[in-house]
């Protein structure tokens, strides 16, 4: 086993981070942040434990939130189109006595495509691998790297809509080209989601667009709070999180 670099008990799991990839200064975040690091995340994810059904981690990085989802739901479908920290993420559930996994190394997206995955583009000393990396359409620096992209349908498919019990998206502005697919999949099989909103990195910021998606289903903050108005929420919270359940 890998050397652990890391242990914490957040919100009553035991976390060991035996690789954080190679970038430096994860270690340092974990230990500084990692145990404050989005308490209404986790409130939310209370609200949806379930275990005798799936959990689907869009976004799960080196395993922050797929640690816990392992320890509440049956499996768990960690999806990351970042190699190296998909490496690092399989090093940290099984130092975290998880099991109950499999990792899809692929970007989600609206179509089957070749797409590049890169360093953050809007944040200047954002780095390749680390938690904002994204996609774009072309390469333009030496690190960039071109990654196969699926479908939401595609993995639903694979593990039946019956059998998934919840589903987190967060991944950096990628959420623009997988809402329409996101919210007609999770309707009509009643799936609640937790989706981190990146407004600023869109390529068309017009959230009204997408206004008739929010009357499908039953829409509130990742604290819980009812909203009335999720459009009017998200023009002022542009990197907010939202919880849709569909009763």
């Amino acid at each position: 086993m890998s050397e652990i670099k890391y242990e914490h008990t957040k919100e009553g799991v035991h976390y060991t981070f035996a690789d954080t990839t190679e970038q430096s200064w994860i270690h340092d975040w974990l230990v500084r942040s990692f145990p404050h690091w989005e308490p209404n995340t986790f409130k939310t994810f209370r609200q949806v434990v379930n275990p005798e059904k799936i959990a689907i981690d869009i976004g799960a990085w080196i395993g922050l939130t797929a640690v816990w989802l392992c320890k509440h739901f049956k499996h768990v479908v960690c999806v990351d189109a970042d190699k190296k920290s998909v490496a690092s993420l399989e090093k940290n559930l099984h130092a975290s006595n998880c099991t109950n996994f499999n990792i899809v190394n692929n970007a989600v997206y609206e179509t089957r495509t070749k797409l590049t995955f890169c360093a953050n583009n809007y944040l200047p000393h954002a780095a390749q691998n680390d938690s904002t990396s994204q996609l774009k359409a072309v390469a333009t620096k030496p690190d960039d790297y071109i990654v196969s992209t699926i479908t939401l349908k595609d993995i639903f498919n694979t593990y039946d809509p019956s059998n998934i019990g919840f589903v987190k998206i967060d991944i950096e502005g990628g959420e623009e080209h997988i809402l329409q697919q996101l919210f007609t999949l999770c309707a009509s099989s009643k799936i609640p989601f937790l989706i981190s909103f990146h407004i600023d990195w869109w390529n068309d910021k017009d959230v009204m667009r997408f206004a008739h998606l929010f009357k499908l289903g039953t829409v509130q903050s990742d604290a819980l709070e009812s909203i009335a108005d999720p459009v009017a929420y998200l023009k002022t919270n542009p990197f907010g999180s939202l919880f849709v359940s569909f009763p």
